[in-house]
């Protein structure tokens, strides 16, 4: 099973159902059943749920002449939509969510959104291990 791990910003948002999606380097299976993750195995991170891939698009982020410049599914979106997708996202502004994806990975990024629904009720709090145990 595929895992998706997340920074702590992010966690609540994606425990509560608010975020359902995320742009990755790697295109999900659509069906594919995937663990949500806060943080890092490595750094003690706590399971969230477990989920089921509906939709994936590829996308790109970029800015040219100093202006955000998204494409999704080969289709140029116009700033209220690209600020719509940002905020879906998790980011408070477009700004913050190009300025995220510019420090982190570069630009133009490519990648693809995978959108999921959640299959079991989230926990925020449960650390991996013990995750682990209950689904054993």
């Amino acid at each position: 099973m595929d895992k998706l791990h997340f920074y702590p910003r992010f966690v609540d948002s994606v425990a509560t159902g608010a975020k359902t999606r995320s742009i990755r380097n790697k295109a999900l299976t659509v069906g594919g059943k995937v663990q949500l993750i806060g943080g890092m195995e490595s750094c003690g991170a706590t399971r969230i749920g477990t989920a089921i891939i509906t939709r994936v698009r590829p996308v790109v982020i970029e800015m040219i002449g100093g202006v955000p410049f998204v494409i999704l599914d080969g289709v140029a979106m116009d700033t209220e939509a690209m600020s719509r997708m940002a905020h879906e996202d998790g980011f408070r502004s477009l700004d913050e969510f190009v300025d995220f994806f510019e420090s982190n990975w570069g630009l133009p990024y490519r990648g693809y959104l995978n959108e999921w629904r959640i299959l079991e009720e989230p926990t925020t709090n449960m650390p991996i291990e013990e995750a682990a145990l209950q689904a054993a």
